[in-house]
């Protein structure tokens, strides 16, 4: 079974047309003609092809409650805003990455012999690491399970870093520095 999409003709011809003006704009600038803007982006201005339908017969209805006035398109000029958050670089995320991961070998060892041949455990209602009563300060985690997901307290010292902790706790975490999401080991040994 075959379905013909009204139009469907057109707009691929028509967004070919684009992509030719894009990947040659120096053509269109020696020939001297003009990019009109009503004919690539109106979809019933075109109506070569055969699939020409009326408008009544798809529902369209051009009413005078859908009539916008011109000065509706007037944009003012404004400075873009600057983003609130920064964003790391991919080569300085990497950096990060590449030094956490040495101090995670260890931890995972360690987890690795502590779970080896055992079933999974539930998950914990709190994380800690600490080895030492150190003063630690909480930071809520969103752990990703097999079955579920969860937001699980971590409690942070300067005895183990959270990376650290949430590997103690078979979850690795998403963020080198500050991870606010964590998945199961397991999870991740699925993929």
């Amino acid at each position: 079974m075959h379905v013909s999409i009204p139009g469907r003709n057109n707009k691929h011809q028509r967004l070919l047309k684009q992509l030719e003006d894009l990947l040659n704009p120096t053509q269109q600038a020696k020939s001297g003609t003009a990019h009109d803007p009503a004919a690539t982006t109106n979809p019933e201005s075109d109506t070569a092809g055969g699939d020409n339908v009326p408008s009544e017969s798809l529902g369209i209805v051009d009413g005078p409650e859908f009539k916008v006035s011109d000065d509706y398109y007037d944009v003012l000029e404004t400075s873009t805003p600057t983003p609130t958050v920064k964003k790391s670089s991919p080569s300085s995320l990497f950096q990060n990455w590449k030094a956490v991961i040495p101090t995670l070998v260890e931890t995972f060892l360690s987890y690795l012999t502590r779970t080896m041949g055992k079933p999974i455990s539930t998950p914990p209602s709190t994380m800690s690491h600490c080895m030492q009563g150190c003063e630690t300060k909480t930071s809520v985690v969103i752990c990703l399970y097999f079955d579920h997901f969860c937001s699980i307290p971590v409690y942070l010292c300067k005895c183990a870093s959270p990376p650290q902790v949430l590997l103690h706790h078979r979850l690795f975490p998403a963020s080198p520095s500050q991870p606010h999401i964590a998945v199961s080991v397991e999870l991740l040994a699925f993929y």
